[in-house]
Formats: C-alpha cells, structure tokens, sequence
C-alpha cells in the first residue's frame, strides 16, 4: 500500500452544520499494487471503507479499515463483485456482474440478497443507511429510473424519476438516516445534474455547480449525504473536461455553499469524492493520475489535540495549571476537555476536572469518579472538592491563541492525597472527535498539611480603589489557617505600603504602618470603621470572608492615596497553626492612579437573593468623601439602564433617582428621608428608609430596593462613582442578586401615544425560561375588565391568539399567528396575519396588530397578565395607556423584509369606521417617498380595481378589477390582477398585490403605504424594505384561480423574469396529488417554440408538442390539453399562458396545482399555487 496524508483545508461561510474544516487523506491501493484501478466509494461511523478494485481477471469487491484492504466477493461472481455502500451494521450493497448487465445485491451476512425489480434488465443497488434501507436505478425499455427498498427489507418503490425537463435517466446513490435521498439525473452526452431527494415520493430539489453554463449542469453528479444533509460528490465544467471533487453544505434549505476539491498528490489530474460517513468522520473517493490509474482514497477528520500542561512537573500542595488544547478548525470547535491528576488514567479517588468551554464552567468529579458536580462558572465566587481536591473558579482564566485553547486551573490538593502522581487531559470537539488520553506531566503533592496561595482577583488593573478577593488554602481544611497577608507596594517591603493582615480565628484586619515595623489594632469585619496610613484606606464595613473547600477568600476594599500613584506589585502570604508558611508570592500588579479620582469599594450584600433589601453601597474618592458627585447603582443582567433598577444618587443634594423603564431617563430627585416611593416596572425605593454616611475618603449610601415580579432571574449589581471634575470609575461589577421567580410582565411598547390602531409589542416573563410560560392576556380598556373591551388572549403552545367578546364572558375561536386571519368584537379587530412573537432570553414578546373601531375612542389604559405552566400568574398589571382617536390607520406588510424580484406583498390598513370606510390604499416601491420611476400601486376599494403609476409619476394606469386576467406594467415593476386578492374583517382591510420587478430596478428600496377614508388618510408610513436583485432566477407569479372545482378549466399560469418574459424558456403546469409527475396531469409550455406537451402516465417522457392556437390537442390518462383555445399574453417582465384542461373520469378528488418556470440558466424551483378538486 502506497500511504501519504494531506489536508484539506475549507471554510463554512453560512451558519449552517459543516463538515469538519480539515481532514487527513491516505490512499488506498488493493491489493497494494499501484498498478491496479482502486476505488472507494462508502464508508460507515466506524471507518470501514467499501469499494471496488480491477486486475486482469476483473472486478472485485473490497473491504478496508486499519490499513488492511480484504477481498469481498460474491461466491458466484468472484471476478465481477462491485460493493458501493456500507451501514453501521455491515450490511453492503452494489452490484455483480458486468457495467452493461450488472444485478444489484444487498449482503446482509452471510447471504448476497437480490432486490427485485420486475422487468429490469439491469439493476444497482448503490447506498444503503443505518436502518437498512437501500436505494440505487435499474434499466427498464432503455430508460433508467431510481428506486428504494424500506428499512430491514421492506417494500420496494420503483419508477422514481426526477421531474427535470428532459431528464432521460434518474440514479439514486445514497440516503441518511432521515431518509433524505441524493443522486443526479442524466440529460445525454455525459450531462448530469445532481439532486437532493427529500424522501420517497417527496420533493426534488436540482443542483447546478458554479462554474457550468449548461441549464442541465453539466457532470454534476450527488454521490453522497451525511446525517445533517451535507453533500458530497464531484463535478466538471462540461463533458469530456476534468473532474473535482465538491463538499456542499445548506443546500436545499438555501443556495449552499460549495467548495472544490483537487485532491493533494502531485500525481492528481482528477478526484471524485463518492461518499461520507453519517458523522462526516470519514470521506471517501477515488483520484486518477497521469496514467490513467485511479486510486482510492479515505480522508479522517483531524481530532482536536493536547498541547500541554504548564507546569510539567513540580511539587506543592496547590497550584494553577495552564492546560493548553488545540484544535484544527480553531478555538471555536472545541466542545470541552478534561484534566485529571491520578496514578494513572482512572477517575477514582482522582482529582479530575471537566472544562466546558460554551459556558466556560467547570466540574470535577466525584470520589467515585462515576460522575460529576454541578458546574461552576469561572471567575463566580465557588468552588469544588472532593476528597483529593479543590478547584476555585475565581482564580481561574482562559485565553486563546490561534488554534490553542489555555486554561488555567487554581488547585488545591488534600494531604490523603499526597505522593507521586501523573497530569493527564483529553479533548473533545463539537462533532465528537476526542483527542484520547495524553500524559502531559507529573505533579508530587507534599504529606502533611501545608498552606498555599491561589491568588488575588484581579490580579492585573488600575485604579484608586478596588475590592481585592485574595484567596489561601491548607489542604487539611480552611480550619488549619492561621493568617493571610496582603502587600500592595513596588516590592516585598511594608514600609511605605499597603501592607494588610488578616486573622482567620478573629475574622479580623489590621493594616501595617508606614514605617512597616507594625500593624494597627484589630477590626471585625463588617465593623464601622477604616484603617487608613499614608499609603491606603480599608474599609472594613464592607469586607467579608468566605469559605469553599480548603479555601479561604477574603475581600479587602482598599482605597489608595494620590501619594502611592505609581505601579506597584501585588503579593501574598499564608501561615498555618503549625507556623508553616508559604513564603511571599507575587500574585499580581496593579497600577494606582496619580490624581485624586473617584474610586469603587463595594455593595454589602454582594451576594443573595430575594424580593427586597437593602443595599450598602460605598464609593470613596482619594482626595476625601466630599470630592464625590455621583454614585450610580444598577440591577440588571448587563451595564444598560433599560428595563433595569437604575438609581443615580447626587451627594450634594443627598438625593435618589430612578432610571426609567427605557433607560433614557431619571426620575425626579427626592431627597434621603423624604416621605415618598420611586418606581418603575423592574423595583421600587423607598426614599423614606434610605441614609447616606461618609467615613474617611468613603462615602455609603443604603438604598433600599423592593423588585417586582416581572425583574424576577439571576442579576447582576453594577456601580459607578463620578467625582466633582467629572472622572469616573466606569462600570463595574461589585456583586450578584436573584430577584424572586415567577411569571412577569415586562412591558408594553408603546407604553403610550394615540391612533386608530397600533401594533403593540407585549413582553412577559419566566424565571424558569420562554417554555415556562403558558398564555398571555392583553386588555385595553377603562380598567382591568374584558367587558366592552379589547381583551386578546395568546396561547404559547399553540401560538394561537383568541379575542373576547363584548360581554367578557368568552373568548373567540384561536386563530394562528401569521395566518391570513382575523378577529373582531365591537372594540377591535385583531389581525394575526401581521402578528409575530420572538424570544430573548426569558422574555417572549408578541406583537398584536389592533385596530379600534370609532364607538371605542377615548382615553384607555393598557394591562397585561401572563401565567406559566404551574398556574402561577403574575396579576394583571397596568403597562401603559392608550388614546383611541378615529380615522385610517396602517397596519403593516407581509414580508416587511426581504429580497427577489417577484413577491405577493400583503398589505394590511384598518379604518375606525369599519373596512368599509376606507376608499383607497396605495403601494410604492422605491428608495424613499418618490412615485418617479417607481413601483406604485393604487387599489380603489368601492371599485375593487388595481392601477399602476406612469414612470413620470404624472398619473395611473387604466383599472384592472382583482381576480381578472389584466396585468399593468411601467418600467420598474409589473401588476397581475389574477393573483391579486382582498379580504376584509371588521375594521381590517388587507390586499394580496403580486408584482415582478425588473432587473434594471435592483437595489435596496423602502416599501410605503398610505391609507385614504373619506375624510382623512394616514400619511405615507414605511412598512419594510425590499431589495430587488440585478439578476437571478425567473419566478411563478401565480396561477388563477387559486382554487376551484369542476372537470375542466382554464389555468391562467404566469411567470416573471426581471430580464423580460424573452428569456424565459419553459413553464412547467403539474396537477396532482404532491409534487410527482407520475399518474398526473403535467403540462410543459416551450416559449421559444410556443408550443404544449403533455407528460405520459409513467412521468419519464413528454408527448410530441403541439403549437398555441392551433387545432390539436394531446392526451394521458388523466388529462386533456386543448391548443385550439390555449394563448399567451406577456405584460412588463410577465409572461402568461394560459391552459385549457379537460380532466379524465378517473382523475377525480381534490388535487394541488404547482408550476416551475425557467430561463437559460436557472429555475424557479416548484412552488405551489393553488388547489383544484376534480369531479
């Protein structure tokens, strides 16, 4: 065997699953002669490859995995045995027998199956998946067709064949396990199209490589599909011209991504790649060099790696390690890794942690090592033990360099775990390939207790003051601590330094002098007091110690003189009872600022949770308490005003401000002690119980805070102190906070304002997540009653909307989100074609287009209630208030965004006065409100006629009524009046108005809407945008009537091309049951010749055609096409046939109308157009 190993490299430019970005590829030659044709052409999860080598007495099958090819042949016909698929489960399939007459085989051991086929003449069996179901073609009459068997041996569906114009032949080739089918259809001449197959009888889906020209995709052929519907397979320009190899992920969900590929030996002319793993672990395929040898080939997904372990080697009874991971396809495509410290790789009685890069936490196992503890996120005040080690989150860090992944591990360890031990990791990426175990040091963990340093957070930063968590540990418990020191200064000196002691048993401080020779006398934490000298300040109010494990944390706040500016070192000792020491260590540096600036101490408490406290918040300043201006504290998820508990205090006022819900704002000042409450819809404060006090340079102020149910989730707390020159700290984090759980309403925007209608964006909440919640009430109204109200209920589950009725006794049945629907009591009307809900975070916000009739005008206000799935209920709460006038009012268009150059916009007006009241509403299209060289379109309501603007904008077309044939164009758009439609309920009015845009009309534009009664109108609005492609594939405008019943009739089918209806070159018409040209009624109109064709039963051929206006007609067994009465009509870029059908007897029951329309070097793509039952 011939071995050589290179790398693909390629990128995923969607956010879509991909392939991994990087394989190894080795060629494969059997049996080990270069000389002999070698291919491979499937590959299951566990590597093993099929395929097919040739020699002098023919072809035989072959099997390879760990370097080894095996021959695998049919006894009957060892010299013409060809394996083409492989499952999970062993099972091969292909076919023996010679290229001209082969006979499929599915070998399931120790039996070669044959599929049967009636009447085949020659048959291959070319994919199998993992449940056992096998698709390949077969030769019938000169025609080769696809077929599948269902899984373990099931039935038998033959006569598969792609629906493509002129497509002679169909070959399936391989499946996944949802069923998904590729393969690629035949023109002649070596011309191939490949195809995706979204299950037996579902819908095709046609690939055309960039790079061919030929509407039939020269040599484009789909040789195989992974499990998240990624294809591989290989390509060439055209006939006769080299082939690639191809990865195309995306594809039919939108236009994919495709990537080439040439595979690396300098040997190479040409590479087919012929199949992929279901994991996408492994490709296979086959290159032919200069001698026109084809070798095959297997390419193995890169794994991810273990770097290192910073230190290596080394002793202590804690240490941070810097495990270093890498990946090929970079940081991003790393899933986790663990590091465990044992005797050897085994998880009991071993100190092993899980790192989980996505939410960047850690776990470490139990003693058992039979799982592991909740995750801790690093940076957060936890940590982990078991009975060999302690991991703090703390002190933990990660960064990332190129492919490599560093993470760095604060540890502890026990004395029962002392000894020699090994350092070990492994890594996993996200497409589950693990890089195995790898030895990456030693580490010996002293006997006997023995104290140690962790760290200091931050260890690295600025600032006139700052809460330093230094942390210490023994590992034979917390308890054996003695003291901890904590030295700010340039060096290991406490003469002129921030030198601080702190005592475990006494839980107190003491801060050194300048001289360095002596400390002050003790302070408990939590005491109203500072320690100050010439260096520094501590406020000891607002310090605390906490325990995890065999760690100790203690916050220090420090605030320092403008004397100490400079940069200056951070160091740590600790000390056990047996006076054993862990001599200074550096853990870090910081810098103090020059100038008096404004600095942060704290918030007491900085951790808990509930629904009320009072918070001790405490800045300072260096140059004293009275430099202070402001002082900013904030509860919410990040540093944003908006929908957050955002309270400004102003010392010299000794005032409190509340931000309001938008974050734009504070409320009115009120100073401390007055008689009064600020609230917004996330806390209230009562300014009653709130005090201020100073204390050396340091300034607290205690606010005390009550939250509401709809703030309910996990917070952050933030502070920011500015100082009287207009400095300030910035924002930072001081702490954490859990406000009570439950259901919550958020807030409803507009929170005011007035109009005839108005969509309103209602946000509600759980703690327990979006799936937590059950149902929505919305009123507006006088007060909390449904009665006479506008009351809309939403049910998540179903993402249904009801209305209530006058009374307030019942609601109305649920009609769907997005739904060209609506509902309507006395009060309003509610339109779910325009409503739409989304989800951030906890919140789900729904949005409901309302529009209120005249009796309902007046001053309202507006309320909303949620409940969860535990029938818990937030209350209804007042979330605004609403001023209903009369007149028109825009509503919205659907889509509000997109792009193409053929779309049906719905747009959607009310009136006060009913839908009846409204006289006209007009469309523009353009790149702001401007009807020159437009697309602009006036629908009048009494006459229900449509009309489309001059260029010039000086005036409209002639009318067309809705429903008619009529089309209308100008130079930027076109009009169909066929596929137009109106619907009106209550007050709401929306109008279907399909239009096609020219090429030379490409860009971005806005879409506009205006709305005329017979007293006002709306003003133009902007409803959404739409950009309109310089080029692109034609589009089926429509097909009318949309829907109907009887045993003939006239389709009036168009199409639009932004080039003009010249370049369109065929429509295709299908009348059946689904999107399959068997047994159905399937028109092709030829624009070029202007002339019909009518498929045969079987759906594999088209009849002789017959020319548009002439007296011919042509039949199947379903339908019959008149030419006499048929015609064609083009308008703009539209082009129109129309269809008369007469349908069979036999034909009857209700069918679906599609239609596929193409120009020289593209498609449409199928698309439904309406419904039509045959009697």
């Amino acid at each position: 065997m011939k071995k050589s190993i290179y790398a693909l490299f390629f990128s995923c430019l969607v956010s879509i699953p991909c392939y991994a970005t990087t394989y190894n590829y080795t060629t494969i030659d059997c049996p080990n002669l270069s000389s002999t044709n070698t291919r491979a052409f499937g590959v299951n999860n566990n590597g093993l490859v099929v395929g097919v080598y040739h020699d002098i007495n023919g072809d035989h099958g072959f099997t390879y995995t760990g370097g080894t090819c095996t021959d695998f042949r049919n006894p009957l016909f060892p010299n013409a045995t060809t394996a083409l698929g492989v499952n999970g489960g062993g099972q091969i399939v292909g076919y023996t027998g010679t290229i001209s007459a082969p006979t499929n085989f599915s070998y399931i051991a120790p039996n070669f199956n044959v599929i049967s086929i009636s009447g085949a003449t020659a048959s291959q069996a070319s994919g199998v998946n993992n449940c056992g179901q096998v698709v390949g073609f077969y030769v019938q009459s000169g025609l080769v067709h696809g077929f599948s068997q269902a899984c373990n041996v099931g039935t038998v569906t033959t006569n598969i064949n792609s629906p493509a114009p002129g497509a002679t032949s169909t070959l399936l080739i391989g499946a996944n396990d949802n069923g998904t089918i590729v393969g690629y259809a035949g023109f002649g001449s070596q011309k191939t199209s490949g195809f995706v197959l979204s299950g037996v009888g579902g819908t095709f889906s046609p690939y055309i490589a960039p790079g061919t020209t030929d509407v039939n995709s020269p040599a484009t052929n789909f040789a195989g599909i992974d499990a998240s519907g990624n294809v591989v397979g290989y390509w060439a320009t055209g006939p006769g011209q080299p082939t690639h190899g191809f990865f195309l992920t995306g594809f039919p969900a939108g236009a994919g991504t495709f990537t080439s590929f040439d595979y690396s030996d300098p040997n190479a002319l040409q590479t087919k790649i012929f199949g992929v793993s279901p994991d996408a672990h492994y490709v296979v395929g086959s290159w032919r060099d200069g001698a026109g040898v084809d070798h095959g080939f297997i390419g193995v997904a890169a794994p991810p790696a273990v770097v290192s372990t910073v230190p290596s080697s080394g002793t202590g009874s804690s240490q941070s390690f810097a495990v270093t991971v890498s990946d090929p396809n970079g940081t991003s495509a790393i899933a986790n890794f663990v590091f465990l410290i044992n005797t050897g790789v085994n998880g009991t009685n071993a100190c092993w942690v899980l790192y989980n890069k996505a939410a960047n936490t850690f776990q470490l196992a139990n003693d058992a090592g039979s799982g592991f503890s909740t995750p801790i996120t690093l940076g957060s005040n936890n940590t982990l033990s078991n009975s060999q080690c302690t991991v703090s989150a703390l002190n933990a860090s990660t960064s990332t360099n190129g492919n490599n992944l560093t993470v760095n591990i604060p540890l502890s360890f026990t004395p029962l775990f002392s000894g020699t031990k090994g350092t070990f990791a492994l890594a996993n990426d996200t497409g589950g390939l693990s890089s195995g175990w790898v030895q990456t040091g030693t580490w010996t963990i002293p006997g006997g207790n023995q104290p140690s340093v962790v760290g200091v957070v931050p260890s690295s930063g600025s600032g006139a003051s700052q809460t330093f968590a230094v942390t210490g540990s023994d590992n034979g418990g917390v308890s054996l601590i003695n003291q901890m020191v904590f030295l700010v200064n340039t060096g290991v000196t406490g003469a002129n330094g921030c030198w601080v002691l702190y005592t475990r048993s006494g839980n107190t401080l003491q801060l050194g002098n300048d001289a360095g020779n002596g400390f002050s006398p003790p302070a408990a934490l939590g005491a109203n007091t500072t320690l100050s000298n010439s260096q520094c300040s501590i406020n000891v109010l607002n310090a605390s110690s906490s325990t995890n494990g065999n760690n100790l944390t203690v916050n220090i706040p420090i605030t320092f003189t403008a004397g100490f500016a400079g940069a200056k070192a951070t160091f740590e000792l600790v000390t056990d009872n047996n006076s054993q020491s862990t001599g200074y260590q550096q853990v870090g540096t910081w810098t103090v600022t020059a100038a008096t600036s404004p600095g942060i101490v704290g918030v007491v408490p900085s951790s808990g949770s509930g629904s009320s406290q009072t918070f001790a918040v405490t800045g300072s300043d260096t140059g004293g308490a009275s430099l202070i201006n402001q002082m900013v504290f904030l509860v919410n998820t990040g540093v944003t005003g908006a929908n957050g508990c955002w309270v400004l205090y102003t010392r010299s006022g000794n005032t409190l401000q509340l931000g309001n819900d938008a974050g734009n704002a504070f409320s009115s000042p009120f100073a401390l002690g007055a008689n009064t409450t600020l609230s917004n819809s996330q806390c209230s404060i009562s300014v009653l119980n709130a005090s201020s006090s100073t204390n050396g340079n340091n300034l607290t102020v205690n606010i005390p805070i009550t939250f509401t149910a709809g703030f309910s989730g996990a917070k952050g707390t933030f502070e920011l102190v500015t100082d009287n020159s207009s400095h300030s700290t910035g924002y930072q984090q001081v702490g954490s906070w859990t406000v009570a759980t439950g259901p919550a309403v958020v807030g409803v925007v507009p929170a005011s304002g007035s109009g005839p209608s108005r969509t309103f964006a209602v946000t509600v909440s759980d703690s327990g997540g979006v799936s937590a919640i059950n149902q929505m009430v919305f009123l507006v109204n006088t007060g909390v009653s449904g009665t006479n109200g506008c009351w809309v209920l939403y049910t998540r589950s179903a993402n249904i909307l009801q209305l209530g009725n006058d009374a307030g006794t019942a609601f109305s049945s649920p009609v769907t989100l997005g739904t060209s629907a609506s509902l309507s009591n006395s009060q309003c009307t509610v339109s779910a074609l325009n409503a739409f809900t989304s989800t951030s975070g906890n919140n789900l916000t729904v949005n409901i287009p309302i529009s209120f009739t005249s009796g309902f005008a007046g001053a309202k206000g507006t309320f909303a209630l949620v409940t969860n799935n535990s029938s818990q209920s937030s209350g209804y709460q007042q979330a605004g208030a609403w001023t209903v006038t009369t007149g028109p009012a825009v509503v919205g268009i659907v889509p509000s965004s997109g792009s193409g150059s053929a779309q049906t916009f719905a747009v959607t007006v009310s009136d006060s006065g009913g839908a009846t009241a409204l006289t006209s509403v007009l469309l523009l299209v353009n790149t702001g409100v401007n009807g020159t060289n437009a697309c602009w379109v006036l629908y009048d309501r009494p006459s229900n006629t449509l009309a489309l603007a001059n260029d010039g904008a000086t005036g409209f077309s002639a009318p067309i009524t809705i429903g008619s044939a009529g089309t209308v164009s100008n130079s930027q758009c076109t009009l169909s009046a066929a596929s137009a439609s109106v619907t009106t309920t209550g007050t709401v009015l929306t109008v279907n108005l399909p239009l096609s845009f020219a090429f030379s009309f490409a860009g971005a534009k806005g879409t506009f809407v205006i709305a005329y009664d017979s007293i006002t109108n709306t003003g133009w609005m902007q409803a959404g945008n739409w950009t309109i492609p310089a080029s692109g594939p034609p589009a089926i405008v429509g097909a009318a009537p949309l829907s109907g019943a009887g045993t003939s009739q006239t389709f009036a089918v168009s199409a639009a091309d932004g080039g003009g209806p010249a370049v369109i070159t065929y429509i295709s018409f299908l009348v059946n049951n689904g999107l399959n040209g068997a047994n159905a009624c399937w028109v092709l109109y030829n624009h070029a010749t202007n002339t019909l064709q009518l498929a045969n039963d079987a759906g594999n051929g088209f009849s002789a055609p017959i020319t548009v206006g002439t007296n011919t007609s042509v039949s199947n067994a379903q339908c019959t096409i008149n030419a006499l009465t048929a015609s064609t009509s083009t308008t703009g870029e539209n082009l129109t046939i129309n269809i008369p059908l007469v349908f069979a007897g036999g034909f009857s029951g209700g069918k679906s109308t599609f239609a596929i329309a193409y120009d020289s070097t593209t498609n449409s793509g199928w698309m439904q157009t309406g419904s039509w039952t045959v009697q």
